[in-house]
């Protein structure tokens, strides 16, 4: 947990983060001296510390008076009332009345998190390999329609927009949703895909940049 006082990741100093990357310099063969490995370290930290922040003021939430009492595991008392006072202050209910609002206004949810769909896409990929599933690009060969299965995007797609007990999250996405199997004229050859999915990367980091750029300007405010 960051330093007590400090509930934004853009209060942290470079001086407190140094112990962070030291540790993950120790335990990782990676170099913070190098600064893309930095700022994507950094990122990445802040990340789990609005994460953390998240759940704490989830617990807080649901203890109601009894809040101040009970700190979430692994968190210091101290720490825990000046969270409290924090989740109290009129400018976090301000925020965070701000974030219910934005949130009610997506009419297109999804279950993915913070994950990006080329993640999920490429854990679907080493999911199969190791259980042999057959892949519609490398699949050619096979005259047996029986064999073929929906190709990769579409199958992300069910699984990032559906719930744990297989129903769809809202209308919309169900809507959207048109299951096919190509013919095998009409495949995406391989190389196209990888550079579609790389493309779509760039557009996702350049995106969740964005958005933790404009989250540290609305914290400064």
């Amino acid at each position: 947990m960051a330093p007590i006082g400090m509930f934004y990741w853009s209060y942290v100093t470079e001086e407190l983060k140094e112990p962070l990357f030291a540790k993950l310099e120790s335990e990782f063969d990676i170099s913070m001296n190098n600064e893309a490995m930095r700022l994507a370290v950094d990122y990445s930290l802040s990340k789990r510390f609005i994460n953390f922040k998240y759940h704490c003021h989830k617990h807080y939430l649901a203890l109601g008076a009894d809040a101040r009492q009970t700190p979430p595991k692994n968190v210091k008392m101290e720490e825990w009332i000046k969270l409290c006072e924090h989740f109290e202050s009129d400018r976090f209910k301000r925020q965070s009345a701000a974030n219910k609002r934005n949130k009610s206004m997506q009419i297109f949810a999804h279950t993915i998190g913070g994950k990006s769909c080329s993640q999920r896409m490429y854990e679907m990929e080493t999911t199969d390999e190791a259980s042999n599933k057959p892949d519609m690009e490398n699949n050619d060969n096979n005259e047996s329609d029986e064999a073929e299965v929906e190709p990769k995007d579409i199958r992300v797609y069910v699984d990032t927009h559906k719930r744990k007990n297989g129903t769809w999250v809202n209308e919309q996405p169900q809507k959207n949703y048109h299951p096919t199997i190509p013919e095998k004229s009409a495949r995406v050859p391989k190389e196209r895909e990888l550079e579609a999915r790389l493309e779509e990367t760039l557009v996702v980091g350049e995106r969740q940049r964005k958005e933790f750029e404009d989250q540290i300007h609305a914290q400064q405010e």
